[in-house]
């Protein structure tokens, strides 16, 4: 995830990706260590820049350093000084095994999320969300009574009366999946109609229900053009009503195409977040 450098929007490139979908640049970014430009896609090779899957970050090709705040630094200011306790024969091999067995269980199963300030993690922020709206739109849906579903669970938390207080368990249809009601949840936290409020309860633990709210829509939330009619050739966005791409066409036979037809346009959803919010202002929390 990252944010385009031409027309600012915040967005997350999924596989084989290049190009911000919302103004059709190549995506290029100026490495914070060696200063050194990188295009996502290199212009000549056309090979695609690595991914850290720590950060998200992609390596600088020329310097091969990902980003300045990646979590594989924190691992390696731990593990560093054990490595030299071990020429000092300090410690044994089986101790220091233990340290780090201990230490990626801690990263594993203490594992923090990013949360923004009204409390919605940031992978309903940047994806899930978009797909419970374009859902709700009927694109990606089985059938109509799949639309008809997700209107209906969030009708049900609009219905509310102000003040009244709920949780996910409450929301949830039989027979649905959870994670079906969270989506909607977080949609409308978004939207201004639900507020999170946690709570310890009495064993400790810390838990949360939601109170039906009217607050305006969250000022980074953006909901607009959340699908595209993407031609297959030149990747501009057309018309949803297009089938065909008005500027470009095929210069030579092929096995499915003949000369001089139309490159096809298919729809897709876009690759901006529906939360507009940089990825440094979301909050680390623990699980």
């Amino acid at each position: 995830m990252g944010q385009c450098y031409s027309c600012g929007t915040q967005l997350t490139l999924r596989e084989e990706e290049s190009n911000c979908d919302t103004c059709g640049v190549v995506l290029k970014y100026n490495c914070w260590s060696c200063s050194h430009t990188m295009y996502v896609k290199d212009k000549k090779t056309k090979q695609t820049l690595n991914l850290c899957s720590v950060c998200g970050f992609y390596y600088c090709p020329h310097c091969d350093i990902c980003d300045k705040h990646c979590e594989k630094n924190e691992w390696i200011n731990f593990f560093t000084p054990i490595l030299h306790d071990i020429k000092k024969s300090h410690v044994t091999v089986s101790d220091v095994m233990k340290m780090i067995i201990l230490y990626i269980e801690d990263i594993k199963f203490s594992v923090e999320k990013r949360v923004c300030h009204k409390g919605v993690p940031i992978s309903y922020a940047t994806q899930r969300i978009k797909e419970i709206l374009v859902r709700m739109q009927g694109f990606k849906t089985k059938d109509n009574f799949d639309k008809a579903a997700f209107q209906r669970r969030y009708d049900k938390i609009k219905n509310m009366q102000i003040g009244d207080t709920t949780t996910v368990g409450e929301l949830k249809e039989a027979g649905s999946l959870g994670f079906e009601t969270r989506d909607v949840v977080n949609l409308a936290i978004c939207r201004g109609l639900l507020k999170k409020i946690g709570y310890t309860s009495k064993d400790g633990k810390r838990k949360h229900y939601f109170e039906r709210v009217n607050e305006k829509v969250c000022v980074h939330f953006c909901e607009s053009d959340l699908i595209i009619n993407q031609c297959v050739k030149c990747k501009k966005n057309q018309p949803l009503t297009y089938t065909h791409c008005p500027n470009c066409t095929y210069t030579n036979n092929t096995k499915n195409h003949s000369r001089g037809n139309s490159y096809e346009c298919k729809k897709k959803t876009n690759n901006k977040h529906t939360c507009q919010m940089g990825r440094s202002s979301f909050s680390k929390v623990k699980k």
